[in-house]
């Protein structure tokens, strides 16, 4: 199966999205000097419930279409903070991430 690369707790919001894109930067190094064949994020990657910055929004598509173009197995798992509220359903915004193939 080869070498994973676990992140989590992204919490990506305006006020930090400079030191997301650096971190963003050190995990793609990492994808490819390890040769990572699979990725698994486990969630809470925006600070904000309802509404999130469009900026966050932006980026986390550019960050995980980075990512899936180096990575075959990529695996997104559902935080708190990805929900609409703060409330136990399922409603989410990870169905933009479904043109990703993710």
């Amino acid at each position: 199966m080869g070498k994973w690369l676990v992140t989590s707790d992204w919490q990506c919001a305006f006020s930090n999205l400079e030191f997301c894109r650096q971190a963003h930067k050190q995990e793609l190094e990492i994808i490819k000097k390890y040769k990572v064949g699979g990725y698994i994020d486990n969630g809470d990657l925006k600070d904000a419930y309802n509404p999130a910055d469009l900026r966050v929004v932006d980026f986390q598509l550019t960050r995980l279409k980075a990512i899936r173009e180096l990575v075959p197995n990529v695996i997104i798992n559902l935080g708190n903070h990805d929900r609409y509220g703060q409330h136990a359903d399922q409603i989410n915004w990870f169905g933009i991430f479904k043109g990703l193939g993710i």
